[in-house]
Order: structure tokens, then C-alpha cells, then sequence
């Protein structure tokens, strides 16, 4: 049934605990108002991700309610916002749904984006499936923003009738998406990882500048296939081009399967009824088992540190944690249980100006550690590519060392000091 805003927060229970689409592609007008009435509902939590960071939806909290709501994020940068209580979700994409799917999450309201209901009553996702299926199967309560301009996907995109308690209607066609900021930089680290994938393979890509020209630097590839969390213009640019065709795909021969749509009014109309993109929530496209089964699958993600041990820093920046984990603790290691995957972290070798190297001493990552050591199979940076497949750590290192900024070099090298142990092993008390 279709209700306001207002009347839609009204319905909540106090202390509610609220998976919610992720943003840019949120259901606004509905968080705008849970904020907004923030002091009828007692202490609620709010589990989400902003990949543009700015969680506008905040300024609607009145003052004598900041620090009510507990922000729970699970991906994407942390707002320094006083209006609420903020926390970061330890957990991958694959477990969040997990906690949501075996009850270890108890889900009170799910808030989901969709078009509006068919002549059936189904409402179809979108631009995202992500874990909403899994949540709203599982919460009491079901609200949509429904949205006619939003793309109408095919997969598993449909809540069945009955499925939603309540929705709004909202109007608010897509923009254009803004373009990415490559610089030479980007590409030349582009270039190294995009060298890495072969002709048929299969891959899994993050988001930002960097995995926008390592998908331009692709374009001369054949019959290269995408599952992915998410999808943007740049995979598919690719589609358009035919190299990305998925024709060598084994689950769904085809058709490039992701969970979520990161993008403007042209990636829209193009997915709008298009059967060549399958929708998939985040339990399937970030299963591990799932991905055994994909040969070929090429793992590409980003980072701000990786220490001399190859252990991946992507949650800090200076000391202080600035986002989630995301789906890059799922698919990692994943790509090692694909026959012949491969696991990649790209990234520049220092901060945009210089002045500090991001290949760190060992144990400097300066936050969680996002990737274990085991997971990396080559780390790529402007200045080379480090392969650390079946070698020690002194060769790791050494490697690591030549894909870091060569002012860094040495301090890198001398931070190996009692580092390891370089002693022989000696047969005293052998018998």
C-alpha cells in the first residue's frame, strides 16, 4: 500500500535495526524522514554504504537528536558526521548477508529501491539486489522507494506480492555520471594489471579512477567475462565493444552477472530490460564456492598500503580507518579457488604528491589488515609489477621493494633489519 514518508516512519518499532540500500542509489526521501523523526524512535541502527561519502540524508537529524542513530557502515568512506553515532562493519559483503540470512542479525525493517509494482504486485530491485532480497526476506518490516525512472533488471530482481508493507513514490530520473579522474599515473599502473588477464578470463574489478583505465586498458582483450559486485560504465563500454561478451562464462553463459549498478542515465538505459546483465544478490556473486567454479577468474582491487609482507591495507588512510572491507575480503581469496585465478592489488607507490610511500615496512600498514599475505598474488604499481607466487618472504619482499617509489627504496630495505631472521639452521642436538 502506498503511504508518505512520514507515515511510513510512523510504523517503525523504536530501536529498530535497518538494512537499508546502499547510496548513491538509496531510497532518500525515506531515510530523510527517519531522520527527521529520529526522536520517536529511540536508538535506531542503520546498517549502509555511501560510495560518494556524503550521507546528505544526515542533515535532516535535529540537533538535540545527534548521535541517536548508530550509523553502521559496510562499505565506502566514513562521513565525519556529529549527527550520528558511526561504526564500521568488520565483516565482507559474503558474511554481512550471511549474519542477515542465519538470524545473527536481527533485521526489524529492510529499506529497499525499486520500480513500482506490476500488474502481478511484484516489485522489481533496483539498481541493486546486494543482500536486500536475503534482508527483506527476513525482516518484519518492508518499505520501497519506488521510482518508474529507475532501469527494470533482469535475474533475481523480484519481491514476490505481498513482499513490501509499504511504499513511496518518488520521481527523480538519473543524471549523468561524472567522469573519472585518470591521470597518466593511473593508466601506467593500468597497463601493468591489465597485461595480467588473458584472452577468456574472467574478472572482478573494484571501483574508482584506477579500475576505470585498467577496463579502458582492456580493450583490446577477446571474449573476457564479467562477475563483479558491481557494475559501471566501464564494463559497459566494454559490452558495447564486444569484449566483454561472456561467451566463455560457465554459470551463465552470456550474460555478465553482478549485484549492484554504480552509475548515470546512460549505464541505466543501457541495463534497462537488458537480458545480457543477470542481477544477483551479494550470496551468490561473492560465494566463494560459486566463484570455484569460474575458471580464469582475475581478482583486481585496490588498496592504500601493502607492507613488505604483502599483507593489504584498503580501510585507512594516516592512522585512521576511512572505510569498509567491502567485497574485496570475498573475492581475494576467492581467485585461489578458481582454477587458475589470480589475485591482484594495483595501486599508486605514494600519495598523490610524494610524499609518503604506500609500499609500508613491515607491520606499518597503519590500520587492518583488509587482505592476508596469501591472498596477494601480485602487487602492481606505476613502477613494475611484483610477482609473489611461491616465494619467501625475503624474495617477497625484495620484489615488493622494486614496485616502490625508488626514493623509498633503501629506508624499505633497511626496515628488513631483525625483521628476519637471517641466522642458518644449525643440526645441534640432532641425533
Amino acid at each position: 500500500m502506498e503511504r508518505s514518508a512520514d507515515d511510513i516512519v510512523a510504523m517503525m518499532p523504536r530501536d529498530a535495526f535497518i538494512v537499508c540500500a546502499g547510496l548513491p542509489a538509496a531510497p532518500n526521501e525515506l531515510l530523510r524522514a527517519i531522520c527527521r523523526r529520529l526522536p520517536e524512535l529511540g536508538r535506531p541502527t542503520l546498517y549502509c554504504g555511501d560510495l560518494s561519502g556524503e550521507f546528505a540524508f544526515l542533515n535532516e537529524v535535529p540537533p538535540e537528536s545527534y548521535g541517536q542513530l548508530k550509523l553502521l557502515i559496510g562499505g565506502g568512506p566514513v562521513p565525519d558526521a556529529p549527527q550520528a553515532s558511526v561504526d564500521l562493519s568488520p565483516f565482507s559483503v559474503y558474511e554481512t548477508e550471511q549474519l542477515i540470512a542465519t538470524g545473527r542479525w536481527r533485521v526489524d525493517v529492510c529499506l529497499v529501491t525499486a520500480r513500482p509494482p506490476d500488474e502481478r504486485g511484484e516489485f522489481v530491485l533496483s539498481p541493486q539486489v546486494a543482500c536486500l532480497k536475503t534482508a527483506a526476506g527476513k525482516a518484519r518490516l518492508v518499505f520501497a522507494e519506488v521510482d518508474a525512472t529507475l532501469p527494470l533488471l533482469c535475474g533475481d530482481t523480484r519481491l514476490g506480492a505481498g513482499a513490501v508493507t509499504a511504499f513511496i513514490t518518488v520521481n527523480k530520473p538519473a543524471t549523468d555520471a561524472a567522469p573519472s579522474k585518470i591521470g597518466e599515473i593511473h593508466h601506467a599502473i593500468a597497463r601493468r594489471a591489465a597485461g595480467l588477464v588473458p584472452d577468456g578470463g574472467c574478472i572482478q574489478i573494484g571501483i574508482g579512477s584506477l579500475a576505470e583505465a585498467v577496463l579502458l586498458n582492456l580493450a583490446g582483450h577477446r571474449d573476457l567475462a564479467v562477475h563483479s559486485g558491481f557494475i559501471g560504465e566501464g564494463v559497459m563500454r566494454l559490452m558495447q565493444k564486444g569484449v566483454v561478451n561472456n561467451a566463455r562464462y560457465p554459470l551463465s553463459p552470456g550474460k555478465v552477472v553482478t549485484g549492484a549498478l554504480l552509475g548515470g542515465r546512460e549505464l541505466y538505459e543501457f541495463a534497462d530490460r537488458n537480458d545480457r546483465i543477470e542481477m544477483r544478490s551479494f550470496s551468490h556473486v561473492n560465494n566463494p564456492a560459486v566463484i570455484a567454479q569460474i575458471p580464469n577468474f582475475f581478482a583486481l582491487n585496490s588498496a592504500t598500503a601493502v607492507d613488505l609482507f604483502g599483507q593489504v591495507n584498503a580501510e585507512s588512510i594516516g592512522g585512521r580507518v576511512r572505510s569498509g572491507g567491502g567485497g574485496q575480503m570475498d573475492f581475494m581469496p576467492a581467485a585461489h579457488a578458481s582454477p587458475e585465478g589470480t589475485a591482484v592489488i594495483a595501486l599508486q607507490s605514494t600519495t598523490a604528491r610524494g610524499a609518503v610511500s604506500r609500499i609500508v615496512a613491515p607491520g606499518a600498514l597503519g590500520g587492518p589488515a583488509t587482505c592476508h599475505r596469501n591472498w596477494v598474488d601480485f602487487v602492481v604499481t606505476e613502477h613494475g609489477v611484483a610477482d609473489l607466487r611461491g616465494v619467501g618472504f625475503r624474495q617477497r619482499a625484495a620484489r615488493i621493494i622494486e614496485v616502490a617509489d625508488p626514493k623509498f627504496r633503501a629506508e624499505l630495505s633497511a626496515s628488513l633489519d631483525g625483521v628476519l631472521d637471517e641466522r642458518r639452521p644449525t643440526h645441534e642436538g640432532v641425533k
